[in-house]
């Protein structure tokens, strides 16, 4: 690897040599898998001798590592968490004796009947009790469940269908 640093006459030799220090280093890390530190020192060798075609080259190739590592670590779902679903126990909620709004039948299913009076008591600005909202919500969550998460549809020739929504550019997956 050819260093390229421009830097003032007295101070060139222990930059190159400082960076030479830093870019065997952050190969070394990258080789053991330990990227985010690859990237601190790729970044330094950068800085040092912005004109090295080759440890810039490496620094972005490390940095797209460190990126979707973290990127997977952000949407990684731990299995071996308890849902939140799981953890709340309606049975233990009461509903006060001021709460004016609607009530679920004796049940807990949602009806119907609880919608429509659910619709005029939201048009006065009031709030559902919670355990009526944890119940709806909980109800939703099993229905979810059952439902597939990809459907088939046969479109029949001369003939379309709308998406109403959006795919967030994901064509392939539509």
């Amino acid at each position: 690897m050819a260093f390229v640093c421009v830097q003032a006459a007295n101070h060139e030799m222990k930059v190159e040599f400082s960076a030479k220090a830093f870019y065997r280093r952050a190969s070394s890390y990258m080789a053991l898998g330990k990227y985010a530190l690859a990237l601190s020192d790729y970044e330094y060798v950068t800085k040092a001798c912005p004109n090295d075609k080759d440890a810039t080259m490496k620094y972005e190739e490390c940095k797209k590592v460190v990126t979707r590592i973290r990127f997977e670590k952000a949407i990684a779902v731990d299995e071996s968490s308890k849902s939140v679903a799981n953890q709340i126990e309606i049975n233990t909620m009461t509903v006060e004796k001021e709460y004016d709004g609607p009530h679920l039948d004796v049940d807990g299913l949602v009806t119907k009947e609880f919608i429509y009076a659910l619709l005029p008591y939201f048009e006065s600005q009031k709030k559902l009790h919670k355990k009526y909202a944890y119940q709806i919500i909980l109800q939703i969550l099993t229905l979810l469940k059952s439902l597939p998460t990809l459907i088939d549809i046969t479109v029949p020739k001369k003939h379309k269908f709308t998406i109403c929504g959006d795919v967030h550019g994901q064509f392939y997956d539509l």
